[in-house]
């Protein structure tokens, strides 16, 4: 079975209906070697060469207009405006596939554009289907091999899985990784002048995986202004190494919270940022929960990153801190899931859902509720409410 055909069937529609499709990658091994299989039939030009980048800055319409087609264009956010021209050129549809590592500016500069379309791509692709919970789904899960552990999971991540041979290994490869990151995703493309600074700004954030953003607390850590650090933190989520979780909207619904939760896409990378490097020291750490909650939400988001979609995911919590860890909607359905360690209390989750009744007014379902704990097994507590291990997931 080809794991990546239901990704590449969606990179080919979007290439029959759009000039321009870029994805967005933060470069792992996967993504990489995923990319380069799309190269074969077209020519490929990195406009990271300070060449061929010098020309696209100096004339982007003439570059453009020059560049051969069908054509994979490595390294656009080197150029952000080269987007711009080649979404107004004249050319067929399917003519630009672009790669990108950094979106922050890409987005700027493109979010009127017509005739481009964004995808952003999985660390890896493990032939998952996208996680709908709905009660024939759930039922299937059963049949799933959970053999792997879920600690081994979190510690390996999906940026270091094939050279988790020990600690050293894992530790180097991600140092690497970072490096790489940090200089060719965040200093050679924004305004970020300070390595060091943006280290410990990092850090923080690592330390802040599964929870609301607060970006004076993170400022503080690193020694910035709040409107830096939320600068800081739009470099990161453009570089894909974290995801922006944001609360539900629905007109029916008073008093919820406002801002985002902030998600390390890789558990392995934010573990290694705060040093924790076994599963023993992972379960006596104050993290634990943290990376638990964001194991769970990467693996259902990448269910649906592996089929070229993109997850509806949301959150709730009211002015009274009754939260619900993730909403999934899907269709005229919202799928409410709550991450804890262990098995939490029904009834104090019935009453957090109920919070979510007045959606129903407006034609919007309230589907089976999901409880993901630690475990393997998966057990059915009502009609529509249902305990799963995480590592059926």
């Amino acid at each position: 079975m080809n794991s990546t055909r239901n990704l590449q069937q969606k990179i080919k529609y979007l290439l029959k209906h759009h000039k321009v499709v870029v994805l967005r990658t933060c470069s792992s091994d996967w993504q990489n070697s995923f990319v380069e299989g799309l190269a074969a039939e077209r020519k490929v030009v990195d406009v990271s060469d300070p060449m061929l980048r010098e020309r696209a800055m100096w004339n982007s319409e003439e570059f453009a207009s020059n560049l051969p087609k069908p054509v994979l264009l490595y390294n656009v956010q080197y150029v952000p405006k080269l987007l711009v021209c080649l979404a107004n050129s004249d050319v067929p549809v399917g003519s630009y596939l672009c790669v990108v590592g950094q979106s922050y500016y890409i987005k700027e500069e493109s979010c009127n554009l017509q005739g481009v379309a964004f995808l952003d791509l999985p660390l890896c692709v493990e032939e998952k289907e996208p996680f709908y919970p709905c009660t024939d789904f759930l039922q299937k899960l059963q049949e799933k091999d959970a053999s792997q552990g879920i600690l081994n999971n979190i510690l390996q991540g999906k940026l270091s899985k094939n050279v988790f041979a020990d600690e050293e290994t894992r530790d180097r490869f991600l140092g690497a990784y970072l490096r790489n990151i940090l200089q060719r995703g965040i200093k050679d493309l924004t305004t970020v002048s300070d390595d060091m600074r943006f280290y410990r700004f990092l850090c923080a954030v690592a330390m802040s995986t599964g929870s609301a953003v607060n970006y004076a607390n993170l400022g503080n850590a690193a020694d910035i202004s709040s409107p830096t650090a939320k600068q800081w933190m739009a470099f990161l989520e453009g570089t894909g190494i974290v995801y922006l979780l944001w609360p539900v909207e629905h007109a029916s619904l008073k008093r919820v919270a406002k801002g985002p939760k902030v998600y390390f896409t890789d558990t392995g990378l934010a573990a290694y940022l705060l040093r924790i490097n076994n599963e023993e020291d992972l379960l006596k750490s104050s993290f634990f929960t943290a990376l638990f909650q964001t194991y769970v939400v990467n693996t259902i988001r990448e269910s649906y990153l592996e089929n070229g979609l993109v997850a509806q995911l949301s959150y709730f919590r009211d002015s009274n801190a009754k939260e619900i860890d993730l909403l999934l909607r899907f269709g005229d359905a919202l799928y409410p899931i709550d991450v804890k360690k262990e098995q939490t209390s029904i009834t104090k989750l019935r009453k957090k859902i109920k919070l979510l009744s007045a959606v129903e007014e407006d034609g919007l379902k309230i589907g089976n509720t999901c409880i993901i704990s630690l475990g393997t097994n998966i057990e059915k507590l009502a009609d529509d409410m249902w305990q799963i291990g995480a590592r059926c997931l």
